[in-house]
This record gives C-alpha cells, sequence and structure tokens, in this order.
C-alpha cells in the first residue's frame, strides 16, 4: 500500500468571510483502486468538531443532455456557532444554517479527488441546496 500526500483545489464556505476555492490537503492510498482521505485538522474555522459527508452528483447543466458531475461535501453543523453562515440561506424555509462545508470534484474513471475547476462554485451551491 502506498501512501501520498496532495494538495486539491476545493471549495470552502465558512462562517465568516466569503466562499472562496482554497487548497485542501489529502492523503491518497493505493490499494486496490484508489482511496483519498481529507485532512480536515487544518481546514475548518472551528476545532473539535464531527465532520460529516455527503457524497452529490450534479447534472451540468440541468437536463437530459448534462453531464455528470460528481462532488464529496465535508461539512459540520454547530448551533452553538456564534452566528449563522452568510453564504448558505435555506431558500425553501427560509431559514439559516450553522456550519461550514468544504467541496471537492470526483473523478470519472478513478472517482478519487480531483482539481475544482473554474465555475465549479456554480455547482457547488446548487449541491448545497438540495
Amino acid at each position: 500500500m502506498s501512501k501520498q500526500r496532495r494538495d486539491v483545489r476545493a471549495f470552502y464556505v465558512p462562517i465568516n468571510g466569503p466562499a472562496r476555492f482554497v487548497h485542501v490537503p489529502f492523503h491518497r492510498y493505493q490499494v486496490n483502486g484508489v482511496t483519498d482521505i481529507c485532512i480536515t485538522d487544518s481546514t475548518f474555522a472551528v476545532a473539535d468538531i464531527h465532520i460529516g459527508t455527503e457524497d452529490v452528483v450534479i447534472d451540468n447543466p440541468p437536463g437530459p443532455n448534462g453531464r455528470v458531475t460528481r462532488l464529496t461535501l465535508f461539512y459540520f453543523e454547530n448551533e452553538g456557532v456564534a452566528h449563522p453562515n452568510i453564504n448558505v440561506i435555506e431558500h425553501d424555509a427560509g431559514q439559516v444554517w450553522f456550519g461550514e462545508v468544504v467541496a471537492v470534484r470526483r473523478g470519472i474513471t478513478s472517482g478519487g479527488v480531483v482539481n475544482m475547476r473554474r465555475g465549479d462554485d456554480i455547482l457547488v451551491r446548487r449541491a448545497i441546496q438540495q
């Protein structure tokens, strides 16, 4: 089993400040394929939290002729933080959300993480709203 450390371009939706592209460290293990593990210690602004993950498939553009983009969202939710995330609003219920999100793109063939591309921030916002 080999292990490599690499930084991957991701999209970060913090509690404070603007949502933006960042580089997030990953460990890549190659056993029978590719397994990428996010190193979240330095990713989120809040320490000692439980990180959740969600795999999301987005049609890009929406509709039957769109291409599929696979994302993984790393997030935490905590109503104990000082204020809600100003970058994320649940439009349907008019509620706010307490937490942060880091999104990465998944490769089509390997399934491993790949660098985010220009315009992927729009896909991340759609994924968060799902």
